[in-house]
């Protein structure tokens, strides 16, 4: 692991002058302030944090309001009894907190702290014209040596008992930068991982997004598997251990779902979007870091179904209806940790319709793909229909069983660009367009009243229009007549 060299007068030569001049006067009023903890962590490895941690000794309420009057930015008190505070300026959140458990000392607060490369600090002084004296590093748990070696240790044996959600913290930072467990620390989350939940669930989703949005989410939920902690959050995905599946499949459901996360992540990393047959706008979808963690979860979570689902036809292992049994499912584990609608909805969406694909690509080997089936799944999906297809191809690279169809990839991928070609030249101009046909015309023309067959008949006639192209109001009312002759007679 490289780390990087902080130069005196760090901060005058990354942060704006205002927000050095702050922290120089909250010096001069504090009798102890610190920069500590995840900033220092960020500093050593190149970066240039936003987010900054400040430790005051004591009275961090009276040090935070006093920073925001200061620098004019806005203050948010976290926690009261422990003394934490926030101030918000332009886009720098900067935290403040009295030493922890009331202790005396910087060192002591720091043994205190979740791992040791999170225990590390720097005293700001305005004794020196640098406010950082750069080369006396606070490092009393040996946090740089760990950094160096890309180990994730914490710092004493009540850490995850204190703060349960440390445990969480711990894989994320191995999601983020790469690190790995130290033995005793892996050992204290496998005993303390029940703790978890006693945790809000608003704070592990948050934590779980964090660890989704890396480029390392499925090695760290397989980590997570061998501590016993992925079991804990997910009970629902770990019934799918020694499930079965067909032929086209090498794996069980378990692994399978991990298989596909994987996948899914070296798609999304390896690929241009040229590879994958994407324009340029379905290549902004890609890089939408918001879209890319909820598909995410959607692969994690797209079997999800298989275990309640499984069953034994004559002779052979079948996951009937799985796909909408996995989305309720889901919906009831979103709801278990508070996930906004959007990423409840659009990841139920994903579950559901994850066969869909597969579906068509058997559709077309046999009969065709016809416009009607293109107006469908892009009304069901819309612009998700490109999530669904990096859905599908991940689903399919993770199969890699005797009996898998060969050149599936490449069925979906033509599959795809067909749908999207028929979407572009035959649904599109049919949507985009005023309905050739409105309800007054059905009781004006017809003398029907408006009830059910209104909408089965203005569906049935935008599929007809799909299927024949763009009609006139004659031939559409003419449709309509021989549609409703049956009916008539």
């Amino acid at each position: 692991m490289t780390i990087h060299t902080i130069a005196p007068g760090f901060l005058q030569h990354y942060y704006p002058l205002e927000l050095v001049s702050a922290i120089a006067a909250l010096q001069k009023k504090v009798q102890y302030l610190y920069l500590a903890g995840g900033a220092v962590r960020d500093l050593l490895l190149g970066g240039k944090p936003i987010d900054l941690d400040f430790a005051v000794g004591a009275n961090a309420i009276e040090a935070a309001q006093f920073f925001a009057l200061h620098i004019n930015g806005k203050f948010v008190l976290l926690d009261e009894s422990e003394e934490v505070a926030r101030v918000v300026w332009k886009n720098y959140c900067l935290d403040f907190t009295s030493f922890r458990q009331k202790t005396k000392d910087i060192k002591e607060d720091l043994r205190l702290r979740d791992f040791t490369i999170n225990a590390m600090a720097y005293q700001v002084s305005t004794e020196t014209p640098d406010l950082i004296a750069t080369s006396n590093l606070i490092d009393p748990c040996n946090g740089l040596d760990d950094l160096q070696k890309g180990i994730i240790k914490y710092t004493h044996d009540g850490a995850f008992t204190n703060d349960p959600l440390r445990i969480l913290r711990a894989y994320r930072f191995g999601a983020i930068y790469g690190y790995r467990l130290e033995a005793e620390t892996a050992e204290a989350i496998r005993r303390d991982g029940k703790l978890l939940k006693k945790v809000s669930p608003e704070r592990v989703s948050s934590e779980l997004h964090k660890i989704m949005v890396s480029n390392r989410a499925r090695d760290c939920f397989k980590h997570m598997d061998d501590w016993g902690v992925l079991a804990i959050l997910f009970p629902e995905i770990a019934a799918g251990k020694n499930v079965q599946q067909p032929g086209s499949h090498h794996l069980d459901v378990f692994e399978h779902n991990l298989a596909a996360l994987g996948e899914l992540e070296k798609i999304i990393a390896e690929n241009t979007p040229e590879d994958l047959g994407l324009d340029a706008h379905e290549a902004d979808y890609l890089k939408d870091r918001e879209r890319m963690r909820r598909l995410k979860w959607a692969s994690f979570f797209h079997d999800l179904g298989k275990p309640s689902a499984s069953k034994i036809r004559d002779g052979r292992i079948t996951f009937y209806g799985h796909d909408n049994t996995g989305s309720e499912q889901f919906v009831k584990i979103a709801q278990r940790l508070k996930w906004s609608r959007l990423d409840t909805d659009l990841i139920a969406r994903f579950i559901k319709h994850h066969m869909w694909l597969f579906h068509l690509t058997n559709a077309q080997k046999k009969t065709g793909i016809k416009p009607k089936a293109c107006l469908k799944i892009h009304k069901a999906l819309g612009a998700e229909l490109t999530g669904l297809y990096l859905l599908s191809l991940a689903d399919s690279l993770a199969a890699k069983g005797a009996d898998k169809p060969e050149g599936m990839e490449k069925r979906l991928q033509d599959l795809y660009l067909l749908i999207r070609q028929v979407i572009k030249e035959r649904v599109d101009p049919v949507l985009s367009r005023p309905p050739v046909l409105s309800g007054k015309d059905l009781i004006s023309h017809f003398q029907l009243t408006p009830g059910p067959l209104f909408k089965k008949i203005l569906l049935s006639l935008e599929k007809e229009q799909v299927t024949r192209g763009q009609m006139t109001k004659e031939a559409a009312l003419d449709w309509v007549e021989n549609y409703l002759r049956p009916s008539k007679e």
